[in-house]
């Protein structure tokens, strides 16, 4: 048992490492397009991971005598997540968006507790504060301000922090009917063509369909650097996290799992410091240092009498 638990969380750590990493790759490829091209061309080559391992027989998604809900609905939930938090993002600050995310871990610990009847101890709620305490400082501390927040940007990006919650609590229900892997290449091939829809219809409406602004990122003088860059966001970051996070969330409470998102934007400024050679200010080990009391505390002091999980 201990060596499963083991496992779970050293596939949550690489969890947030990946993603951790993602953010570099994500201001390489907005320098070079629109976020929406990114997050399309994120989830095309999560698809094509996805695809290769499908047709390989490595992957065999099998719907008879399955219950087909639980691997839909985590996946259609990630995907609201990705959309919603776009919209959101255009109406207001990334500083709000950081923010809103860090309360991920809230919100899965209430839907937790009522679909799953899996409890926290007051010892762990304390740490998940510490931990969200932690995202805000990192956000706030070293920008001018907030400045004039945007109701409906700060609410469309709550409800983004909603919808992943829920994906991450289904996945706990996913890992009872199918693999991990299967989850994984489901939320990449219903993104992929999800995102691609909208794009299409967004443009048929206006009587266009700009197929340059679609491949320009491959084709400029940054193509090469943003091919690296979304190849990727969108196997690792995309098909890859998507797949150890199920996997950590089948065997862990709900909560535990998802704080280690919160991890991630540690890894982030650390990546930053490494590789780009961002400075790094005291509010950042402050930051740091909350971030991670708050992650190793939540997972520590775990309640002991934990209610059986109910039924979707």
């Amino acid at each position: 048992m201990e060596t499963v638990k083991t496992k779970a969380y050293m596939a949550a750590l690489l969890y947030a490492c990946i993603v951790g990493f993602s953010f570099l790759g994500t201001k390489t490829c907005v320098e070079v397009t629109t976020p929406l091209i990114t997050l399309i061309w994120r989830y095309n080559m999560g698809c094509v991971g996805g695809l290769i391992l499908i047709i390989s027989g490595i992957v065999r998604i099998k719907f008879k005598g399955r219950d087909s809900k639980k691997l839909i609905l985590p996946a259609a939930f990630y995907i609201g997540f990705m959309a919603v938090q776009a919209i959101g993002l255009n109406l207001a600050t990334s500083i709000e968006g950081g923010i809103v995310f860090a309360m991920v871990p809230i919100f899965a610990q209430g839907i937790a507790f009522f679909l799953l009847r899996e409890r926290t101890s007051a010892l762990q709620n304390v740490f998940i504060l510490i931990s969200v305490a932690g995202i805000v400082i990192m956000y706030t501390w070293g920008s001018v301000g907030l400045g004039d927040i945007n109701p409906a940007g700060f609410f469309i990006l709550l409800l983004s922090s909603l919808l992943m919650a829920f994906s991450n609590v289904f996945m706990r229900y996913a890992r009872t009917e199918f693999k991990a892997l299967e989850v994984g290449c489901c939320i990449v091939i219903m993104g992929c063509i999800f995102f691609n829809l909208v794009f299409i219809a967004n443009f048929l409406l206006k009587g266009i369909f700009p197929l340059t602004q679609y491949i320009s990122p491959f084709t400029g003088g940054r193509g090469g650097a943003f091919t690296l860059a979304i190849l990727y966001l969108g196997i690792p970051c995309m098909l890859f996290t998507s797949t150890l996070i199920t996997y950590a969330l089948s065997r862990i409470e709900a909560v535990k799992g998802t704080i280690f998102g919160n991890l991630s934007l540690v890894i982030a400024v650390l990546a930053g410091m490494l590789l780009r050679g961002e400075p790094f200010f005291l509010y950042h080990f402050i930051s740091t240092f909350l971030i991670i009391a708050g992650v190793i505390g939540t997972n520590i002091f775990t309640e002991k009498t934990t209610l059986s999980g109910g039924k979707l």
